[in-house]
């Protein structure tokens, strides 16, 4: 127990130093940082340095992609928020199921390898989504509906897929799935589950597009004429609900995508 204590404490202190860091350089919202506080926090006491490490692989590879040519996904309309700051719910929708599972393993650490699949398919998960997502928009081609193939939509479309957003999320998915093996969270059989937890991830990844395309809630903004996934548009006007359920917001299906993901994980360690 005075270990588990000692690793939260230290959990919290490298957290607290890096969320103040990322909301200073705009990476994370007020209350992004907070979120991002108990994340690590608990991580941090469920795996230590290692799966601190995956964590922070995750952010730091996420943050760089968000930022990465904002002015020309601005210029897109594709970018929510004017500094690509993440916000508490955002990082809950992220990262959330991977702290879950971090807390269940610290307070039933019954199975660490089963837990260990969950963890690491939440976080590969979501950072394929992310990858697929900031990539993605970048394609000189328009996405395509991944519910109605034959259907072209604009860039940032939720639900749309492209050929470089597919690819980007298969390779953030074995970019975490990778990292978690060569540092040892995911124990003595890393090889089997780096394949088992990419491949949840990758799954997940595309049930997020398909829930983006139906049931996530939609919004136009009739000053840009463009489809959004906020109620207030990025040019600050109040926009109107077009489709899906409006308590499906992107972070609720970021998480429902990442739950998904470690499921399936947990599913394919058991059965394979």
């Amino acid at each position: 127990m005075d270990q588990v204590l000692l690793e939260l404490g230290i959990g919290a202190v490298l957290s607290t130093i890096l969320a103040l860091v990322s909301v200073r350089g705009r990476n994370l919202t007020l209350g992004g940082g907070v979120g991002a506080i108990v994340i690590g926090t608990v991580i941090y006491g469920y795996a230590g340095w290692p799966g601190y490490l995956v964590l922070l692989a995750f952010f730091f590879s996420s943050s760089f992609l968000t930022k990465l040519r904002y002015s020309a996904k601005a210029a897109k309309g594709v970018s929510e928020l004017k500094s690509g700051a993440r916000t508490i719910w955002q990082t809950i929708g992220q990262g959330g199921v991977a702290a879950i599972f971090a807390g269940i393993a610290l307070l039933f650490p019954i199975n660490p390898a089963l837990l260990a699949a969950g963890f690491v398919g939440a976080l590969a998960e979501a950072n394929a989504d992310t990858w697929a997502v900031e990539l993605g928009v970048l394609s000189k081609r328009n996405p395509r509906l991944i519910t109605k193939f034959s259907s072209e939509v604009p860039p940032g479309t939720s639900g749309g897929i492209s050929s470089l957003g597919e690819s980007s999320a298969v390779a953030g998915s074995f970019f975490i799935a990778l990292i978690a093996g060569i540092l040892g969270v995911l124990g003595n059989a890393p090889l089997f589950l780096v394949t088992t937890t990419a491949i949840a991830a990758i799954v997940g990844e595309h049930v997020d597009s398909v829930l983006g395309a139906t049931v996530q809630a939609a919004y136009y903004c009739p000053h840009c004429q463009k489809e959004t996934e906020r109620k207030i548009h990025r040019c600050g006007t109040p926009t109107r609900h077009v489709k899906g359920f409006q308590i499906m917001t992107n972070e609720a299906v970021n998480f429902i995508s990442t739950a998904i993901a470690a499921a399936l994980a947990l599913t394919l360690y058991l059965v394979l």
